[in-house]
């Protein structure tokens, strides 16, 4: 076991590993194989979250594809820019049209009241939405019509009972209303003025409607739900970094607080690229096939004249089994064997010549993949490694424990 001196920064060429990027898709909420753009719409976000389609829960994600027609949504509040949230969802009911993209936005209403307001990104518009409650059926009943007033002529006067000189009418001693009244002469003997017109009779608001049998809406034709379609990666491809720890001391240094740090054959920060084909699914449920991977490990101690070393490359094959949880979960294990190349133990950057040569290993992953939308996912698992490394016919034990991440792309 080598020793070397004080130890105060890491090696900077390896230690800032970049994430790929992912770029954003959309999330199909549809059954069946992929449709062209022209046969779909799509859902998207701004100051709310979806939670629900149709009663179905959606992937993460701000953009969804789905077939048109009529389509249920709930949203919470998440609108940063105003500072609102609210963690009790409202939902809003609308009908979108092939080929277009529709905005759901928060609708402000003073005070802490809100609501979902559907915007049609074509031409930039609300269209028409509702809070997805049955309409109030009305029911119209059927109207009598009130008989007409008598005509104005035909009512008797008593001025015409006297001027005939016979009886009086049996209704002369019932007033007349000014509307039934004789016009008086007028006053410069000219003409009678004309009499007021009568007012019609008073009529009930129905009593205007024409009569006609009860009116029901139509019953809505239920719109099917979608389906998720299960998360089952065929052919993936992803980059996976890790952390491992462990195996035989190779060598100690001694940090300027007094501190040691200890450099182990199987230490290391791991980055690889790695390949899964998954061809067997049974019920959609269990998922078997097999992988392989390839990459590059790494770890020092100590600096400034006095540092130690460890670089390896990485060749696994794998066997694995997935098994749907939900979804878009995926509860992963996974098995194979590992061997190492190139091994380089170092000393202040100059190889100590120990000829390191690696046995056949073995190397298990348990842990769960989640997919973020039709092509991307992210992995995690814990990873247990059991390996030798030959010192001159002597076995120098590298095994090792750690925690991995990754991101797959899957076609």
């Amino acid at each position: 076991m080598a020793h070397v001196g004080r130890a105060s920064n890491w090696h900077r060429w390896l230690i800032g590993l970049i994430a790929a990027s992912l770029g954003s898709c959309v999330s199909s909420m549809y059954p069946g194989p992929r449709r062209p753009d022209s046969e779909t719409m799509v859902v998207e976000t701004d100051g709310t979250t979806i939670i629900a389609i149709d009663d179905v829960e959606p992937p993460n994600g701000a953009r969804y594809r789905l077939l048109p027609g009529a389509h249920h949504i709930e949203v919470v509040l998440d609108d940063p820019k105003a500072h609102r949230s609210s963690r009790l969802s409202l939902p809003v009911c609308f009908t979108g049209r092939p080929g277009h993209a529709y905005l759901v936005r928060p609708q402000y209403y003073g005070g802490r009241i809100w609501r979902p307001q559907v915007i049609d990104e074509n031409v930039t518009y609300p269209i028409a939405s509702d809070d997805c409650s049955s309409p109030a059926r009305r029911e119209i009943g059927r109207a009598t019509v009130a008989p007409p007033p008598a005509a104005a002529s035909a009512e008797p006067r008593s001025g015409d009972a006297d001027s005939a000189g016979g009886e009086p009418s049996p209704d002369a001693g019932v007033t007349a209303s000014p509307s039934a009244a004789a016009p008086l002469p007028s006053p410069d003997g000219g003409p009678p003025p004309a009499a007021p017109v009568p007012p019609p009779a008073a009529l009930r608001s129905d009593d205007a409607e024409t009569p006609r049998v009860s009116v029901r809406p139509p019953t809505p034709t239920p719109t099917p739900t979608p389906t998720v379609q299960p998360f089952q990666p065929r052919i993936d491809f992803g980059v996976e970094m890790g952390l491992v720890q462990g195996g035989e001391e190779l060598a100690v240094a001694s940090s300027t607080g007094g501190m040691t740090e200890t450099l182990g054959a199987g230490d290391g920060l791991l980055l690889a690229f790695k390949a899964r084909l998954t061809p067997w699914w049974i019920a959609d449920s269990v998922g078997l096939g097999i992988g392989g991977g390839a990459g590059i490990k790494y770890w020092s101690v100590g600096g400034d004249g006095a540092e130690a070393s460890m670089r390896e490359y990485v060749l696994m094959a794998t066997g694995h089994a997935l098994f749907a949880a939900t979804p878009i979960w995926l509860f992963v294990l996974q098995g194979g064997v590992e061997k190492d190349h190139g091994i380089d133990f170092s000393i202040n950057g100059s190889s100590s010549g120990i000829p390191f040569e690696s046995r056949m290993g073995f190397v298990a992953d348990i842990g769960g993949q989640r997919a973020l939308d039709d092509h991307w996912s992210f992995a995690f698992s814990l990873r247990v490694t059991r390996l030798d490394y030959a010192v001159e016919g002597r076995a120098v034990g590298a095994n090792s424990v750690g925690l991995t991440l990754a991101f797959h792309c899957r076609l």
